[in-house]
């Protein structure tokens, strides 16, 4: 390697901490060492710079050229393997360079892995890694838009509400829901941010990116998923067969309750520091403003409407035990679930129903979105 201005060569091993003879003991060649003005040091064959200033390690390609100065945005700390980004106010976890000889890095905010490209000195997404987290069935973030997506384990529970319950309705019927399959569910509700950058226009009346997208039907929600899962598609992160839609009703009551039995996913009352409900606030709140159930689903009582992909019929199902309901195939209007900002919270309850045609749009009506295999709605 030349010398340039900003390096001398030194002979031996520096002695600047014991994190650094376990890293690079077993190097015996010349290491490049920062002149008595500078704060930075570089050591062997490893891509990284050490700061004397900050006691850490920073990300550095092998160059002859690069100097400390085309790093100021990526921190290594310590022996821990995390790399803290200044301008991005982020950590990222690094792993060893893989087969294909990319330095990668798992940026925690968004559950997404990167790789540092040498080229343009940025860290780039990682493509083809989302499809292979789909495939081991975790949750993941859908890249594009931005939007954590859960995993739902398949199991059993009870849809509808029990005699006893004071609030219930008729088209509540009990009955036992078998689910065979797992699935994903968005974290939160779409918001307004991520159906622009998808369809290129706010239909929304509360605008804010990140509130929840409203005044959308039922025909737009199936139009987002199908432009959504086109451009996943084109991208190499959704593996054959699987597709963005809306959530079955069941799928939808499931992931609501989150192993509870009661009128909502935190106990038979619904408290205002709990939900956006009863006009309390005049107007919907940002996505994920509210704790979440105990899956990690935000806003599932509440806020807006969210769609579902199956046609409303008055009884939910007439068997005591179904597996896989994916509703019925005509019907006098397709399912919303969850209540909003303006409806008392005897509608936001976990088993209610609730219908509107498909071409209804309103300021209350939204939607959360599903990955799960394709099927026709």
């Amino acid at each position: 390697m030349a010398k340039n201005v900003d390096w001398e060569y030194t002979n031996g091993m520096p002695s600047f901490s014991i994190m650094v003879l376990l890293l690079f003991s077993l190097s015996l060649r010349p290491v490049l060492r920062a002149e008595g003005d500078s704060q930075w040091m570089w050591h062997g064959d490893y891509p990284w710079v050490y700061c004397h200033a900050e006691s850490s390690w920073w990300y550095m390609p092998m160059s002859d050229t690069m100097t400390s100065g085309h790093f100021t945005g990526w921190v290594w700390h310590g022996a821990c393997p995390w790399v803290y980004s200044f301008d991005e106010s982020s950590w990222r976890f690094v792993k060893s360079s893989s087969s294909d000889g990319k330095l990668y890095a798992w940026k925690h905010e968004d559950g997404e892995w990167y790789f540092f490209e040498e080229v343009s000195k940025k860290w780039m997404l990682g493509i083809g890694l989302v499809s292979a987290k789909i495939a081991t069935e975790e949750a993941f973030t859908i890249p594009s838009i931005s939007l954590e997506m859960i995993w739902c384990d398949p199991g059993t529970f009870e849809m509808g509400s029990p005699l006893v319950d004071a609030d219930r309705f008729g088209d509540e019927r009990q009955h036992t829901v078998i689910l065979t399959k797992g699935f994903w569910l968005g974290m939160q509700e779409v918001n307004q941010a991520q159906w622009q950058s998808v369809m290129g226009a706010n239909p929304s009346f509360f605008k804010g990116d990140d509130r929840p997208v409203e005044q959308v039907s039922w025909i737009d929600a199936i139009a987002f998923c199908e432009k959504l899962s086109d451009i996943e598609r084109k991208a190499d992160r959704l593996p054959e067969g699987l597709a963005y839609q809306l959530p079955t009703e069941a799928q939808w009551e499931y992931a609501c309750r989150a192993g509870s039995t009661t009128a909502f996913s935190f106990g038979d009352s619904l408290l205002l520091q709990q939900a956006n409900f009863g006009n309390n606030i005049g107007e919907t709140t940002s996505v994920g403003s509210y704790p979440a159930n105990a899956w990690g689903f935000h806003d599932m009582h509440g806020n807006v409407w969210e769609w579902c992909a199956d046609w409303y019929w008055y009884e939910n199902d007439t068997r005591d035990s179904i597996h896989d309901p994916e509703g019925h195939k005509t019907g006098v209007g397709r399912i919303r679930r969850g209540g909003s900002w303006l409806i008392p919270a005897r509608l936001a309850r976990s088993p209610n129903r609730n219908r509107v045609v498909p071409a209804f749009s309103y300021y209350t009506l939204g939607l959360r979105i599903s990955l799960r295999s394709i099927v026709e709605n």
